[in-house]
C-alpha cells in the first residue's frame, strides 16, 4: 500500500488507535451472541460499490479481523479480477521533475476528482501521477479524456495487476488490497453501530463476494435486528400506527425469514432485500413503534402442525385473500386459504351541521371554496361587478398581490377596465419591465385587431396562460364584467402567485362530546368541532361543501396549514368499499394502457408474443381473481397463469376486470379495473391494521388469515418430537 509521505501518521492504515487483538476481542463478543443470524443479499451486484466510513471499520476474513481502517468519508470497494489476468486501469499523468510540484498537482486533482485516488510515482525523468484504479478500460479512458480537456495533454491509460479480488480506494490512498482470498467483511469498530452503504445505514457486517466479475454485498446480522428493518418497511408505522398490526407483521416476517433461510445459498446469502422476499432497507425506516412490535414478539412464529409455515403476506387483498394454488400454481399449503377482510364494523358519527357559504349559490362549490381558502369574501350575486366591490376584492387579496392599485374606471366594471387595473399590479409591472422584449408583445398577437395599448398586457396574460387566444380578443370589451367572472379571474391570479394550501392528514380515532380525536403517525391531536366553520371534500379535483358529513373510525381528514383559514375541516370521502383493507391507497384502482404499451410490457413475460389483437379472461377463482388469461395475437395465442397475469398486464393484483376498446376488430386500448395490491395470498397487511384498530390482538389477526396455525415460540423449522427423551 502506498500513502502520502508528507502525511505519514494521519493516513497510514496501520497507525490505528485500536490494536487488532483488541478489535478482535470486541468483535468476538458481539459475534458470539446466542442468536439466529441471517445473511441478506442487498442491492444489485456491481463492479464498484460505494460506501461511507465516518468511523473506524474492521476488515474481516470470515470472522477474523485482518485489517483496521480509519475514517475517510466516501470510499469504494472495487473488483480487481473482472478483467482477464486481473488487470486494473489507471490514468497516468506526466508531471514534473520535483516531487513537491507533483504533490501540489495531486492535491489539486483530488479536489477536482474526489472519485479517484492519485498516487505519486517516481520515473527516470522525475515524478508523475496515477489516478484510479478503474476496473473498466472505458472508465479510465473517460477520466483521461476529462483530464486532457483540463489541459493535461499527456494523460494516458496504463494497466497493472493484483493478486487479491477486492481493493479499497478513497481520495487519500491510491489503493490497498482487502486481504482476503474469497469474501471480505466490513463492520463498524463498535459492531453495534451501523455502517453506511449507498446512502443507507446497515447494522451488522457487510460482506463482499466477487461473483461473475461483480461484487455482491451481503448484510449479516442477528434475526431480531434484521426484523427492525423489515417490519417498518413492509408496514409503515407512520401511516399504519397500530401496535397489534405491527406485531402481526413482525411474527409473519420472522416466520417467513426462518422458513426461507438458505433459499439463496448458491449466491452466498439466505434471503433477498426486495418485496420478492421481504422489503428491507437497513436502518432507513426503523421506528420506535415497530421496534416495540419486534421486541414484544421476540422469537414468536407460526406452525401448522409441527412445521413452520411459509408466511406469505400481501399489501392489500381487495376484500378477499385467495387460495395459494390460484396464484402460485402447484402449491396447496392448507394454511394459505381464501379469507375475508369483511370482518369488522367501525363506529360512526354524524358531525354537527355547518351551513356552506352563501356565495355557493352564485359561484358554485369549487369557486366558493377557492375564495374561502384565499380569504376572498365574495357576495352572493351573479350581477355585474360594481366599482366598490371590485376595490374590496383587491384589498382582500393584498396579502398575495402586494400593493394594489386604486380602481378609477366606470361604476360598473368593464372587461377592459378590469384588466387595465390589474395591469398596474406590482408583479405585472415588474415582469413586463424586466422579462419582456418589445418583440414579445408583437409575435403572439400577429393578425389580431387589438388596441395597441393593451398588447403588452395581452402578451403577458398569454405567456402565463391567464387567458386563451379567444379571450384575448375580448380584452378591450366595454361590456360589464359579471361578478362570478371577476371572482374566478382574481382567484386564478391568486392561485398562480400565492401559496398553495398545505394539508396535514390525520386519522379519526374517536368523536365524543363535540371533540374530534385525531392521530398522525404516533402523535395524537384533538379538534373542537365548535371551532370548525366549514366541511370541505374533494371529488374529481373539484371542491364541495358538506353540511353534515358522517365519519367512521380510521377515516382520513385534513387540517390546513400556513396562511389560510384554520376553521376548515377537509374530509376524505371513503365510500368505495367496506372491507378492513380499505385504508390502502390501492383498495380500488383503475389502470389504462394503449395496446402498444401493453405489448411492450407483456413481451417481458410472454415469450414470442407479437401483435396483440385481444385479451381474454379464461377462468377465475372463487375470490374473483383471474387464474388464467389469454393473449390473442398475430404470433399465436398465449396463455398465462398465476403471478404472470398481473406482471404481463403491469397491474397491481389479479383481482381485475377488463374493459377493452377495439378498432377494426383489433384491440387498441385496455382499461383494467381492479382491487388490491400484491399477490393476494396470506395476511392482508392493511387488513391487519384495520383489524387491530378494532381491538384484534396480533395472534387473532394471524389465526384469522392463516388457517389452522399455532402462534408459538420458535423451536426449529420442525418441532422436535415431544415424546422423545
Amino acid at each position: 500500500m502506498t500513502v502520502r509521505r508528507f502525511l505519514p501518521v494521519l493516513f497510514c492504515w496501520v497507525a490505528v488507535a485500536t490494536p487488532l487483538f483488541a478489535a478482535q476481542s470486541q468483535y468476538d463478543a458481539w459475534r458470539g451472541q446466542s442468536v439466529t443470524w441471517i445473511r441478506v443479499g442487498i442491492k444489485d451486484p456491481d463492479t464498484v460499490q460505494t460506501l461511507r466510513s465516518d468511523s473506524p471499520l474492521l476488515v474481516l476474513e470470515g470472522d477474523r479481523v485482518v485489517q483496521t481502517i480509519k475514517p475517510g468519508g466516501l470510499f469504494r470497494v472495487t473488483s480487481a479480477r473482472i478483467q482477464r489476468k486481473g488487470y486494473r486501469y489507471w490514468v497516468h499523468i506526466h508531471a514534473a521533475p520535483k516531487r513537491q510540484d507533483v504533490e501540489v498537482l495531486q492535491t489539486k486533482l483530488e479536489g477536482l476528482h474526489p472519485e479517484s485516488a492519485f498516487k505519486v510515482v517516481k520515473q527516470k525523468d522525475g515524478y508523475a501521477l496515477r489516478g484510479g484504479p478503474y476496473v473498466k478500460k472505458q472508465d479510465a479512458a473517460a477520466a483521461r479524456d476529462a483530464l486532457v480537456g483540463e489541459g493535461y495533454a499527456k494523460a494516458e491509460v496504463v494497466t497493472s495487476k493484483t493478486r487479491y479480488p477486492l481493493q479499497w480506494v478513497n481520495r487519500f490512498y491510491d489503493k490497498f488490497d482487502l486481504r482476503a482470498e474469497k469474501e471480505v467483511g466490513l463492520v463498524h469498530a463498535d459492531p453495534n453501530q451501523p455502517i453506511r452503504y449507498a446512502g443507507t445505514a446497515y447494522r451488522g457486517v457487510l460482506r463482499f463476494r466477487v461473483s461473475g466479475g461483480k461484487i455482491r454485498i451481503i448484510n449479516e446480522l442477528p434475526m431480531e435486528v434484521y426484523l427492525r428493518g423489515v417490519v417498518p418497511t413492509e408496514l409503515g408505522p407512520n401511516v399504519f400506527p397500530e401496535l397489534e398490526a405491527l406485531k402481526a407483521q413482525a411474527v409473519a416476517a420472522r416466520t417467513y425469514a426462518l422458513k426461507n433461510m438458505g433459499r439463496f445459498n448458491r449466491r452466498g446469502y439466505d434471503i433477498c432485500d426486495t418485496p420478492a422476499c421481504q422489503a428491507y432497507e437497513g436502518t432507513l425506516n426503523e421506528h420506535p413503534l415497530s421496534d416495540q412490535a419486534v421486541a414484544e414478539t421476540e422469537g414468536v412464529v407460526m406452525y401448522h402442525g409441527d412445521t413452520l409455515i411459509d408466511a406469505l403476506y400481501t399489501s392489500t387483498c381487495g376484500g378477499l385473500t385467495d387460495d395459494v394454488g390460484n396464484v402460485f400454481p402447484g402449491r396447496n399449503e392448507p394454511y394459505l386459504k381464501s379469507k375475508s377482510s369483511y370482518v369488522a364494523a367501525y363506529p360512526s358519527w354524524t358531525l354537527p351541521k355547518k351551513d356552506p357559504p352563501k356565495a355557493v349559490a352564485a359561484l358554485g362549490g369549487h369557486l366558493a371554496a377557492e375564495a374561502l381558502l384565499y380569504r376572498l369574501q365574495p357576495i352572493d350575486s351573479d350581477a355585474a361587478l360594481g366599482a366598490k366591490q371590485f376595490q374590496k376584492y383587491l384589498e382582500q387579496l393584498r396579502w398575495i398581490y402586494g400593493d394594489v392599485p386604486t380602481y378609477r374606471g366606470p361604476e360598473h366594471v368593464t372587461v377592459r377596465a378590469f384588466w387595465e387595473t390589474l395591469a398596474q399590479l406590482p408583479a405585472v409591472v415588474s415582469v413586463m419591465k424586466h422579462q419582456f422584449h418589445p418583440a414579445d408583445s408583437v409575435r403572439p398577437l400577429l393578425g389580431r385587431d387589438l388596441d395597441p395599448g393593451l398588447q403588452p398586457l395581452a402578451a403577458f396574460l398569454l405567456r402565463f396562460e391567464f387567458v386563451n387566444n379567444d379571450e384575448v380578443a375580448r380584452l378591450d370589451s366595454e361590456a360589464p364584467l359579471l361578478h362570478n367572472q371577476a371572482v374566478a379571474l382574481l382567484l386564478q391570479l391568486a392561485h398562480a402567485w400565492g401559496p398553495e394550501p398545505e394539508w396535514d392528514r390525520y386519522t379519526v380515532t374517536d368523536v365524543k362530546n363535540g371533540v374530534l380525536y385525531l392521530q398522525r403517525g404516533t402523535r395524537s391531536k384533538t379538534l373542537a368541532l365548535a371551532n370548525v366553520r366549514y366541511y370541505l371534500s374533494e371529488h374529481a379535483e373539484e371542491w364541495r361543501f358538506q353540511s353534515q358529513p358522517k365519519l367512521e373510525k380510521l377515516d382520513r381528514v385534513y387540517l390546513i396549514d400556513g396562511p389560510f383559514p384554520q376553521n376548515i375541516l377537509r374530509i376524505q370521502e371513503n365510500y368505495k368499499v367496506a372491507s378492513v383493507d380499505r385504508f390502502s391507497a390501492y383498495d380500488v384502482w383503475v389502470d389504462k394502457k394503449s395496446v402498444e404499451a401493453l405489448e411492450k410490457r407483456a413481451r417481458r413475460y410472454v415469450r414470442g408474443l407479437r401483435g396483440i389483437r385481444d385479451v381474454k379472461v379464461l377462468s377465475r377463482s372463487a375470490a374473483g381473481r383471474v387464474t388464467e388469461l389469454e393473449f390473442v395475437a398475430d404470433s399465436g395465442n398465449r396463455r398465462v397463469k398465476g403471478l404472470n397475469i398481473r406482471w404481463s398486464l403491469g397491474v397491481r393484483d389479479n383481482l381485475i376486470d377488463l374493459v377493452p376498446s377495439y378498432r377494426n376488430g383489433r384491440l387498441v386500448h385496455l382499461t383494467v379495473m381492479g382491487r388490491g395490491w400484491g399477490h393476494g395470498v396470506g395476511m392482508s397487511q392493511v387488513g391487519a391494521y384495520g383489524m387491530a384498530a378494532q381491538g384484534w390482538r396480533f395472534d387473532q389477526i394471524l389465526t384469522h388469515y392463516y388457517d389452522g396455525v399455532e402462534v408459538a415460540a420458535y423451536v426449529g423449522k420442525t418441532k422436535p418430537d415431544s415424546g422423545s427423551p
